[in-house]
C-alpha cells in the first residue's frame, strides 16, 4: 500500500512560457530558458510517482507559474521572487505581498544578487541600497519585509552560496529573534557547490568540507537546528556539472545533515528540469539517490524528506 505522504521534489523550475501567457514584450524573453515546459515536468512525475513540485518563480514568469499551479493545484506549488532592489520600500513590500495574495504562491523566494554578479549583469550594486542585502539581510534596515513574510505565514527560501556560507546562519538567526514565527528555508542547504574548477591537488567538493573530506559545519548551524529552518538536500546532481559531490565521496555531509538537523527538517530537491540532463534516467537517478546510499535511513525518514518535510514547510 502506498503511504499517505506525498512526495514532493522542493526545487523545480519550468519556463517555457506559453503563448497565452504573452501580454506585453515585457513577459517573454527568447533567451531566458531556465527549464522545460510544465507538461515536461508532469510527464517526469507521473513516471516516477512524484505527486508535487514546487516550483521556484523568478521575474517575469509569474503570470506563467500563476496559471500553471491555478491549472495544476495538485501537482504544482511555487514561491515568487521579485526584483529585490525594490525593498524594503513600500512598492517591494506591495509586490511580496501580491506573490502570495495575487499569484496564490506558497512562499517568497529571497535572493538577492552578490554584488560582483550584479556587475557581470550590468547593474549598479548601489541599487540594492546600504548596507547591501546579499551581506547584511539581518540589518533594522530590512525588518519591513520581515515582518511582512511572518505575517503573511509563509516561509521564505533564501539561497545559500559559497560568499556567504560563513554568514548565513548567523544573519537567519538574528532575524528569527526579531520575528521567531518567520519560517525560512535554507535553498541549497548548507552545501552550496564550488562554482570554479578546484586548483590541482584541493579535493574539497564544498566549502564545508576540508581537504581532507571532514565536514566542517558553518558558524551558527547546530543553533539553527533549533529553530524553524528548513534545509534542501539536492544529491546526485553535480556531475552534470562537471564537479565532485558537494556531499563528500561518501556522502558524509548527508550524514552530518541528518544527524544535525533531523528528517523532519531536510527536503529533497532536484533542480529539474532547469538541469543538463533533464531525461527520465536522470530524474530517476537523483530521486532514488539516498534510498539507494543512505542506508540509515528509515522508511519514515525518507517519507519525510522525499515529501513530508517540504509539506509542512510549505503548507501543500
Amino acid at each position: 500500500m502506498r503511504s499517505s505522504v506525498k512526495v514532493v521534489d522542493s526545487h523545480t523550475h519550468i519556463s517555457q512560457v506559453e503563448s497565452q501567457d504573452i501580454e506585453t514584450v515585457a513577459d517573454y524573453n527568447q533567451n531566458f530558458k531556465y527549464g522545460m515546459g510544465a507538461q515536461d515536468n508532469l510527464n517526469l512525475m507521473d513516471q516516477l510517482g512524484i505527486d508535487m513540485q514546487v516550483l521556484h518563480c523568478s521575474g517575469y514568469l509569474g503570470k506563467y507559474h500563476k496559471r500553471v499551479i491555478k491549472e495544476n493545484p495538485d501537482r504544482f506549488a511555487a514561491i515568487g521572487k521579485i526584483d529585490e532592489r525594490l525593498l524594503p520600500n513600500e512598492e517591494g513590500l506591495e509586490a511580496l505581498k501580491a506573490q502570495i495574495d495575487e499569484f496564490g504562491f506558497h512562499g517568497i523566494y529571497y535572493d538577492p544578487w552578490h554584488p560582483e554578479n550584479a556587475k557581470a549583469e550590468g547593474a549598479d550594486p548601489s541599487e540594492w541600497g546600504s548596507p547591501h542585502p546579499f551581506f547584511h539581510f539581518d540589518d533594522k534596515r530590512f525588518d519591513p519585509q520581515w515582518k511582512l513574510i511572518e505575517e503573511l505565514k509563509v516561509p521564505v527560501a533564501i539561497t545559500v552560496y559559497n560568499d556567504n556560507l560563513e554568514i548565513i546562519c548567523p544573519m537567519v538567526l538574528n532575524v528569527i529573534d526579531k520575528f521567531p514565527n518567520i519560517v525560512i528555508v535554507l535553498m541549497h542547504g548548507l552545501a552550496p557547490p564550488l562554482t570554479a574548477p578546484l586548483p590541482p591537488g584541493n579535493f574539497t567538493s564544498s566549502p564545508i568540507l576540508d581537504s581532507k573530506g571532514n565536514v566542517q559545519l558553518p558558524p551558527g548551524a547546530t543553533e539553527i537546528a533549533k529553530r524553524n529552518v528548513y534545509h534542501e538536500l539536492m544529491p546526485g546532481m553535480d556531475g552534470l556539472r562537471l564537479q565532485p559531490n558537494r556531499y563528500g565521496e561518501n556522502d558524509q555531509v548527508i550524514k552530518v545533515f541528518f544527524d544535525t538537523f533531523g528528517p523532519d527538517k531536510l527536503m529533497w530537491g532536484s533542480e529539474f528540469t532547469s538541469i543538463q540532463l533533464p531525461i527520465l534516467k536522470q530524474y530517476k537517478y537523483q530521486f532514488d539517490y539516498m534510498k539507494d546510499r543512505c542506508d540509515y535511513m528509515t522508511t519514515a525518514d525518507l517519507e519525510m524528506i522525499m515529501g513530508g518535510t517540504a509539506c509542512k514547510a510549505y503548507s501543500l
